[in-house]
């Protein structure tokens, strides 16, 4: 097993940061055909982050929909990017490790949010520790990515063109990503609207009937994956006894 220097150290490989780039040129050649009411829309884009014990013990990679709000870097669809800008991605992603994904806990809309509440308790309890004293501990074990690469620093998800966009190569991208993390544990947020063809990839289908937020539940190869549905707002500790119950059968 990579030690925790060597596994924050490191990056994607170059096939990978290779095919983000192209995603990022054909996105924006994509856009630009669809019509002008895209020109004025500034996108930034998700680089996979990882906390800075991420090795320690069970890998968990948490998975949301898409890249929304304020990361860097930004680009329009006219702007010239080159291959830099897949380096400026990494280095915001993976600049403070003991906070991958940038966020403030004292923030309302972070406070109030139903999948950072899921996904700070389903790792307390992975990695053992519901009792620290340190309200922030937990930040530091998991990896974060999204499905969907790119998104309007305004948030939201993306439009149906946003979507059609970069649908081939997310896919490519997230099946890239599960083998090279090789992450032990992979929980999807995602609910089934933007993620069909993710689960299709990996050949399967919602198997939980009867479930009220667990929609599928599966080992692939070595790796347990968990999705769940969609959810703003709700009692989020029903989820996350729902999501180990799951983990504990596999």
């Amino acid at each position: 097993m990579n030690t925790n220097t060597d596994q924050i150290n490191c990056r994607m490989t170059a096939v990978y940061d290779e095919r983000l780039y192209k995603m990022l040129k054909s996105f924006q050649e994509r856009m630009r055909i669809s019509g002008g009411k895209h020109s004025e829309n500034i996108y930034s884009f998700m680089y996979p982050s990882y906390g800075d014990k991420f090795s320690e013990g069970t890998k968990l990679l948490i998975y949301g929909n898409c890249s929304s709000g304020p990361c860097e870097p930004t680009f329009s669809i006219n702007d010239v990017i080159d291959r830099s800008i897949i380096d400026k991605g990494y280095a915001f992603s993976n600049t403070d490790n003991s906070n991958p994904a940038g966020i403030s806990w004292t923030d309302e809309s972070v406070v109030r949010s139903f999948c950072w509440n899921v996904c700070r308790e389903v790792t307390k309890k992975i990695h053992g520790i519901e009792h620290c004293e340190n309200p922030l501990e937990w930040y530091r074990y998991p990896a974060f990515s999204s499905l969907y690469k790119i998104g309007n620093v305004k948030g939201g998800h993306p439009s149906q063109d946003e979507y059609e966009a970069q649908k081939d190569f997310a896919v490519e991208l997230f099946l890239r990503e599960l083998d090279e993390i090789k992450p032990d544990i992979v929980l999807l947020l995602t609910g089934l609207d933007y993620s069909d063809d993710f689960i299709g990839a990996l050949r399967l289908k919602p198997n939980m009937e009867g479930k009220r937020y667990v929609l599928v539940s599966a080992k692939v190869n070595q790796t347990k994956v968990i999705m769940t549905r969609f959810y703003k707002a709700g009692i989020h500790q029903k989820c996350v006894n729902e999501i180990m119950d799951c983990l504990n059968q596999l």
